[in-house]
């Protein structure tokens, strides 16, 4: 009971980092970190380089954003212990790709004719 309560407090108890990143600027990083993620999925096929690619693209936007990887991690752990906050930044992050997607003419999400596309023996899905 007691290391539940200690745990508990920890986690739930985190106080905000003083250089705490606004609520606005999470909400421009992890939309841009989420677009990044999807065409980078697109465009790599093997995880190898997709891990690669994504930790360098990762590090050039939160340089964009004047941020290390340090206060990025700190501000995402006092979310994460405040499950309420996080939703709603993840909200506006979801909003706002909607309102852009709107934004995108029709033919942009046609799905692609992947049966003539060639993939590596033992890609999921092709023999």
């Amino acid at each position: 009971m007691i290391l539940l309560v200690s745990c508990q407090s920890e986690t739930y108890g985190k106080k905000a980092p003083k250089d705490l990143v606004s609520r606005d600027t999470m909400v421009m990083v992890l939309k841009e970190l989420s677009l990044i993620e999807s065409h980078i999925q697109d465009t790599y096929v093997h995880v190898g380089v997709f891990k690669d690619v994504m930790i360098r693209s990762g590090e050039n936007i939160l340089k964009k954003y004047n941020l290390s990887p340090e206060r990025f991690e700190q501000t995402m752990d006092y979310y994460g212990t405040r499950q309420e906050l996080l939703k709603g930044v993840y909200v506006q992050v979801l909003d706002s790709l909607n309102r852009d997607a709107s934004k995108l003419p029709e033919e942009t999400f046609r799905i692609p004719d992947t049966s003539k596309m060639s993939f590596p023996p033992g890609f999921p899905g092709r023999p």
